[in-house]
Order: C-alpha cells, then sequence, then structure tokens
C-alpha cells in the first residue's frame, strides 16, 4: 500500500531553455503527497544539457489539494548539502515563497521532502496534493535587477570575437516599447563586450560605452540613450566569451533590457 503514497517523479519531462523560457522559472521536478507525513527523495538527472540547470532558489507549487511541508534537503552535484526548514502551509492552487540557495548557482542532485496533505477538514479520505518543485535560474534574478525594464532580447558569444544582431519587430508590436537607456546582464559565461550599436526605427544610431569585461551573472549600468524615448530597430554587438581557452565550444549568453 506504500506505494500508493509514495510521489511519482516527473524528471526529465522538464523543459527546453531558450531565449523565450528563461525568463521563467523551470520545473525541477513532481511529486503527490499522501494524508500521512513521509519521507521522500527526489532523484534529478545529470548537470548538463536541457535535463537539469543550476538554480539559486526553489519554489513549491500547490495543486488539489493543500500541503504541509515541513522539511527540505537539497544535495548539489557538486557535493554540498543544505538543509531548509520551511515549515509551511501552501493552500491548493498556490505556490511557497522563494527558498533562496545561498552560494552560487548550482545544479541539484537530490532533494529529499517530509510533508503531508491537509485533508483534515474533508469529508474524503486518500486525497493526495499534487507538489512541483520550481527552480529559479540567474537569469530569472538578473531579470529581477533590471529594475522593471522589458526585455528586448539575447545573443550568444562564442570564444572567438564575433558581431551579432538583434532585430526587434515593428514599434506597435509587443514586446518593443519606447524606451531611452538599454541595460544588459550576462550568463553563462564571463562575456568582453567591445562594441554596443543601438539603431532605432527612425533611422537614427547611437553607440553606447559598455567596452567591459562582465562576469558571468553580472550585469551593467543603466546605460542612457541621448534624445526622447524611441523604439529600437537593431541592437548590434561585438564581442566574446571569455573562457580562457580553456572550454573553447562554451558560450556566454547576453540579454539586453530597455526602460
Amino acid at each position: 500500500m506504500r506505494a500508493m503514497f509514495c510521489f511519482t517523479a516527473a524528471i526529465l519531462a522538464l523543459f527546453t531553455v531558450s531565449n523565450a523560457a528563461a525568463a521563467d522559472a523551470v520545473r525541477l521536478a513532481s511529486f503527490s503527497l499522501a494524508e500521512r507525513t513521509d519521507k521522500d527523495v527526489v532523484e534529478l538527472p545529470a548537470c548538463k544539457g536541457s535535463h537539469n540547470v543550476k538554480v539559486t532558489a526553489l519554489q513549491i507549487q500547490v495543486k488539489k489539494f493543500p500541503a504541509e511541508i515541513n522539511r527540505l534537503r537539497v544535495v548539489f552535484h557538486n557535493g554540498e548539502d543544505l538543509e531548509l526548514a520551511p515549515g509551511v502551509h501552501v493552500k491548493a492552487g498556490a505556490n511557497s515563497p522563494w527558498l533562496d540557495l545561498p552560494g552560487n548557482a548550482r545544479c541539484i542532485k537530490k532533494i529529499v521532502i517530509v510533508g503531508d496533505t491537509d485533508s483534515k477538514k474533508m469529508a474524503a479520505h486518500k486525497r493526495q496534493s499534487e507538489v512541483v518543485i520550481l527552480g529559479r535560474t540567474p537569469e530569472v534574478a538578473q531579470e529581477a535587477r533590471a529594475s522593471g525594464g522589458t526585455k528586448l532580447g539575447s545573443v550568444r558569444l562564442a570564444d572567438n570575437t564575433d558581431r551579432d544582431v538583434i532585430t526587434l519587430p515593428r514599434c506597435k508590436d509587443s514586446p518593443n516599447p519606447l524606451v531611452s537607456s538599454l541595460r544588459l546582464t550576462v550568463s553563462e559565461h564571463p562575456a568582453e563586450i567591445n562594441l554596443l550599436m543601438v539603431e532605432f526605427q527612425n533611422g537614427e544610431k547611437t553607440q553606447l560605452d559598455v567596452k567591459d569585461h562582465f562576469k558571468a551573472g553580472g550585469s551593467s549600468r543603466w546605460l542612457d540613450m541621448p534624445g526622447d524615448k524611441r523604439c529600437v530597430a537593431r541592437i548590434v554587438v561585438v564581442g566574446d566569451a571569455d573562457t580562457a581557452r580553456k572550454t573553447p565550444k562554451k558560450q556566454a549568453k547576453v540579454t539586453f533590457y530597455g526602460k
């Protein structure tokens, strides 16, 4: 009978990290929680490709019935071990607060959960909560630091200096608002930005002074552009990923925001 109460770890049907989805929380695993307090373990796959990614925080999403989460333990692929004691009651259809994972973004190897479905006030028994574990990637944290800016687009820089272009839709089409300043964030690997040129939809151009080295997880300040707010037609980037030639096929992702 215990098998009826244990969770089903839906791990491999996770996600594909893309430019469009990178701003969202990633689904790491799901399980069913029985009425009695129990301990269950979620095993995640190796940290590579789209099967598992580095995260900086976890969130508990509950469906169908309320859930009581008494304990949450996380084991990372680098061997580190973190004990979280959220002691939170999550209503059906609600999410817990984000539970920060101290330190740099890391891939999770195992999640240990102790909890149960809160069905005491319900007439029917043997009801189970559906619980989903979400992860927040470094890119999500970067977007939060973008101070309300709108995401305009991203490029990937290889370890050889190259020229990349982001072409935006017409000004009246979402999500391309009028902007007067830009900001960039860098993820996955450090990046060297040599030139940043902005072309507006009225034909004007401006070059922004951002010749700089950015660490992975870093961002520029808001870069003011002269004149009134305008719609951007293209963003031209010249730069490369700083991999110190140790991982020549790795790339840095550079994302641009406007406000």
